[in-house]
């Protein structure tokens, strides 16, 4: 015995058959509710995509200047401001 969905307008019941009247099929297929298979064409459309944004922003970190110094210009001057600062204040407080 197999249990097969009856579908009848809004309604839907299982109904045992017996395994003899059912005819097998060489080319029988499923049904997937919900699920998606992209095609071929649509997985190569996306893997161009992302090759091309890896490339933009390979190219991107490509044409940024090089810094040839440790330190950047005008890091240092907001620790030199600090440092007066706490210099002019500390000397008060003794």
């Amino acid at each position: 015995m197999v249990l097969v969905l009856k579908v009848n307008g809004k309604t839907a019941q299982w109904v045992p058959v017996s395994t003899s009247s059912l005819q097998l099929r060489a080319d029988a297929a499923t049904q997937t509710v919900g699920l998606f298979y992209p095609s071929q064409r649509q997985m190569s459309q996306k893997n161009e995509e992302m090759e091309q944004k890896l490339n933009a922003v390979k190219e991107m970190y490509e044409r940024r200047p090089v810094v040839l110094t440790a330190v950047s210009p005008g890091k240092g001057e907001l620790v030199d401001v600090t440092f007066c600062l706490l210099r002019s204040i500390l000397p008060q407080f003794d």
